[in-house]
């Protein structure tokens, strides 16, 4: 899990929180606002564990790594990503790379989809955000996956499991 500073136009800075799944590079979920502290970073976890595993709405035994940000070292986040069943990992301090994952998510999100347009309004961006999510995890084939898109990717891995 991480932020993403997103600019839109005359409304100014929004924050982009994700959740990327390391196995399968998917976008596990995100949030988009004007605010980004431990409640909208819980609502998000809580939306992943709700679609992700959609029978427990526990994930035991998954590794949730995240940055030292505010919102993520908040009592109420550990508290909650502990007991959906996450073992909450942090890393050190300024050391990105620690997160490399989701750190190579963003400077990909913003290459293929962010950078490619100028947002005039918060609106505009949340609506363009909610197509290049289902683009990226559904429409465009990734070479780490053998040419696959996440979410076939994710299907395969779960059948090859199952």
């Amino acid at each position: 899990i991480d932020l993403k500073y997103v600019w839109c136009g005359g409304d100014g800075w929004a924050f982009l929180q994700n959740v990327v799944e390391c196995c399968t590079s998917e976008w596990l979920g995100y949030t988009f606002g004007k605010r980004c502290g431990s409640a909208e970073a819980t609502a998000l976890l809580d939306r992943v564990v709700q679609d992700r595993f959609p029978e427990t709405c526990l994930a035991p035994g998954t590794r949730l790594r995240a940055d030292n940000g505010p919102a993520y070292k908040a009592d109420r986040f550990r508290e909650r990503a502990r007991a959906l069943g996450f073992a909450v990992e942090h890393i050190q301090k300024e050391t990105p790379e620690d997160n490399g994952v989701v750190e190579s998510f963003h400077a990909g999100l913003a290459r293929d989809y962010l950078n490619a347009l100028v947002f005039d309004s918060f609106a505009e961006a949340e609506a363009y955000l909610a197509w290049a999510f289902e683009d990226y995890n559904g429409v465009k084939p990734m070479k780490r996956l053998g040419w696959r898109t996440p979410r076939e990717y994710y299907e395969e891995v779960r059948a090859s499991v199952n």
